[in-house]
């Protein structure tokens, strides 16, 4: 889990955004960067959306690591016991996410939101399975990858990451709040999802958003 999360939280921050600001190192992106050359002109909405990482901004996502802690989660509904530590190395979420923005009209797509959710476990590779190769070396036959949590669900996870990142590469903004979440332990426990509340995932989230929630598996 913890490979498969490091990967995927450095393919977020490569084609999405920036690392999460660390105390103490100013890792944002200066609010002029960006900005057109002297003599261009800018409308107002371009420049709001600009300035909220809109357009061309490469900062525009937020990613951060979110560690999984047992004493926050123990006595929330769902909660599973477990008889394992939690390592920050190796049992965390990644949740990459941009506040949602108006551009001055107003309307019901101001407090729109959505979280598109994954898990990054897999079940057990047993040796009962029959695997012809190694199930954890992917391989491509006829057009078709196999390798275990090729299907459930590094599939889905791909598809709605890549989804965000071809709206971006076309200039297409979402107003509302937008999130990208991975989470550990969907195959076992639930912890992961339950250490990655909405509230977390999706701050400027309320019961006034109209939050949707897309899990593409």
């Amino acid at each position: 889990e913890g490979l498969v999360q490091s990967t995927i939280y450095g393919r977020l921050v490569r084609e999405l955004g920036r690392r999460a600001p660390v105390p103490g190192h100013d890792e944002t992106k200066a609010e002029g960067e960006g900005a057109p050359p002297p003599g261009d002109v800018e409308s107002d909405r371009t420049k709001r959306r600009r300035l909220r990482g809109g357009v061309d901004g490469a900062a525009s996502f937020e990613v951060r690591r979110l560690p999984v802690r047992l004493d926050e989660i123990r006595d929330r509904r769902g909660f599973s016991p477990v008889d394992w530590e939690y390592c920050d190395e190796q049992k965390f979420n990644v949740v990459a996410r941009r506040e949602g923005f108006s551009d001055g009209a107003g309307g019901d797509d101001d407090a729109r939101a959505l979280l598109l959710q994954g898990h990054a476990d897999v079940v057990p590779a047993d040796g009962s399975d029959d695997w012809t190769d190694p199930p954890f070396s992917p391989f491509v036959r006829d057009g078709r990858m196999y390798g275990r949590g090729s299907g459930d669900m590094k599939a889905g996870v791909v598809a709605m990451i890549y989804a965000v990142v071809a709206l971006r590469r076309m200039g297409l903004v979402p107003r509302g709040s937008l999130a990208i979440c991975t989470v550990v332990e969907e195959e076992c426990t639930g912890n992961g999802a339950l250490a990655s509340p909405l509230g977390t995932l999706l701050p400027l989230s309320s019961r006034l958003s109209k939050t949707a929630v897309i899990i593409p598996e």
